[in-house]
């Protein structure tokens, strides 16, 4: 389940920090053992791959440990958050942390439901030179909500008392920047109507599934079965994604932190028709220029033509027409 939710989002292109997945067959010795997923690292070593950050640069932790560097930078970050609409403040934040990637990552982590966050699996970097943390997702093996969280209760259980996770505290307090706020529900919107739309998502899984079908086939002629069924995961998340939209959206704007009680959602469709083209909305790109979701105003749509093409103008309910209603 970890390696496709994974690579669903890494197929997106959306600026997060996921871990690859290739699955293999394993011998030792000439001895057939089964299927072996083998995942991109982690650790500091993903620092270095992806940006070539070395051991002695990071400033890195795991849940409340810090593995590499000191914690001083991390909590600047959160004492800056407490004044988060100070002047001068959210610009200092935006110095010390991702924005947009850790907009990402927060709005994966709540759409998918992971349960075994954010008491857990937490791990966060940046280089001392250049100073942004960004947050790594992974271990998404409890996705869908198996325990029964809300992104209220979350927000609400992490944010104080003996079980206070500083990351909660500090999306809590960015999200009183209304910026940040509206960014991150753009976002969310966004994970849901086009990362994760039910169709494409079900496509790499298909693909995925077929990829592992013939090693766990050939596991089961050797009498090995390790109980993890692929075909299994496949239709779970399938069954998971159908309808999953309108659900979280509605947990979305029952979470008060998100100031969009009563506030109306509209369902819409955008696509472009020339491959390669690029849509946005509030200024956030729309993975594979196609949208099937909901939003919430105000909204702005741009559309930018590739190379060679120029942009005409936009279609409602394919007639053409000079504004976006």
């Amino acid at each position: 389940m970890d390696g496709a939710l994974e690579t669903i989002i890494q197929r997106s292109g959306i600026d997060l920090d996921c871990q690859s997945y290739v699955p293999i067959i394993e011998y030792v010795n000439g001895e057939l053992r089964g299927v072996l997923n083998m995942r991109e690292p982690n650790n500091d070593k993903y620092a270095y791959a992806n940006f070539g950050y070395d051991d002695e640069e990071l400033d890195a932790f795991e849940n409340k440990e810090f593995k590499n560097g000191n914690d001083e930078a991390y909590k600047r970050l959160i004492n800056l958050s407490e004044d988060v609409n100070g002047p001068g403040v959210y610009e200092e934040i935006r110095t010390l942390l991702d924005i947009d990637e850790f907009a990402n990552y927060m709005a994966v982590e709540f759409y998918l439901g992971n349960d075994d966050w954010p008491d857990n699996n937490i791990k966060a970097y940046r280089s001392q030179k250049d100073g942004r943390f960004r947050f790594v997702c992974f271990d998404l093996d409890y996705a869908f909500n198996p325990w029964g969280r809300t992104i209220s209760s979350s927000l609400s259980t992490y944010s104080k008392g003996e079980d206070r996770v500083e990351m909660i505290v500090l999306f809590l307090n960015l999200l009183k920047h209304e910026g940040f706020r509206k960014q991150f529900i753009d976002t969310f919107c966004i994970i849901g109507g086009s990362v994760f739309e039910p169709e494409r998502a079900n496509s790499i899984i298909d693909e995925l599934l077929a990829n592992v079908s013939p090693m766990t086939d050939l596991m089961r002629k050797n009498g090995l079965d390790s109980g993890h069924h692929p075909d299994r995961a496949a239709s779970k998340i399938k069954n998971e994604l159908k309808g999953r939209l309108s659900k979280m959206i509605s947990a979305l704007q029952q979470a008060n932190a998100m100031k969009l009680s009563g506030v109306k959602k509209h369902t819409v469709t955008l696509a472009a028709d020339i491959e390669s083209a690029n849509l946005y909305i509030n200024g956030l790109q729309v993975p594979y220029a196609y949208f099937d979701g909901q939003l919430f105003a105000p909204v702005t749509l741009e559309a930018k033509a590739p190379v060679g093409y120029t942009f005409t103008g936009w279609k409602k309910n394919a007639t053409a027409t000079n504004q976006i209603v």
